[in-house]
């Protein structure tokens, strides 16, 4: 990634509505590489047909959903996509909030997942594991069952922070929501991929 490119996408708004659904999402346009743009707009598509999928949403009649969006940056070549959904399930005791993200190269169209942010053999999982264990203490609650962050973590990009977060009742009960792990930058440097996101960034 080219640190003097800065390639930013042109948002369109969209949903999905009907009777149990109503959701918010996306789709990206004005991208140098119509191809690139096609990419990006199909993978954000079929993760979020994938995430409706795991709230039971195509195999349960009883269970609806609602959700919506926020652009957690959309510079240098970097789009971080943040997606909240609240699946309400007829006779369940509350609904259930939970949340992905999809962070994408816009000068390429690929994927960036959380191994990808960081160099091949670096200790990241231990050192952000340690990281997230000591907001959680210093925040006053247990992540029960914790070990370390996902290989496949969930997280997301600001312009300061990277943003580990987990859905409710994944670690903790349902009462806190969904809980997030800010992550400075200048934190994590020495474990950063050169080639990767955060690079151009710090």
């Amino acid at each position: 990634m080219e640190a003097s490119q800065s390639i930013t996408a042109r948002i369109i708004p969209k949903k999905w509505k009907s009777e149990r659904l109503d959701i918010s999402f996306l789709a990206v346009a004005g991208l140098p590489d119509e191809t690139v743009q096609e990419k990006i707009n199909f993978e954000i598509d079929r993760a979020l047909k994938l995430f409706l999928f795991e709230q039971n949403y195509y195999t349960d009649p009883l269970v609806s959903v609602t959700g919506d969006y926020r652009i957690t940056l959309n510079e240098k070549n970097i789009l971080s996509i943040y997606f909240q959904h609240t699946a309400y399930a007829k006779y369940a005791a509350y609904p259930l909030n939970r949340a992905i993200a999809l962070v994408f190269d816009l000068a390429g169209g690929e994927r960036w997942y959380f191994g990808d942010l960081f160099k091949q053999g670096s200790n990241y999982i231990a050192k952000t594991s340690d990281i997230v264990l000591k907001q959680s203490m210093d925040n006053g609650y247990n992540l029960y069952d914790f070990k370390h962050v996902d290989y496949d973590q969930q997280y997301y990009l600001t312009e300061k922070d990277l943003v580990i977060f987990y859905s409710e009742q994944r670690y903790t009960a349902h009462a806190l929501g969904i809980i997030e792990f800010p992550i400075q930058y200048d934190t994590i440097s020495e474990y950063i991929n050169p080639h990767g996101p955060i690079a151009v960034l710090l």
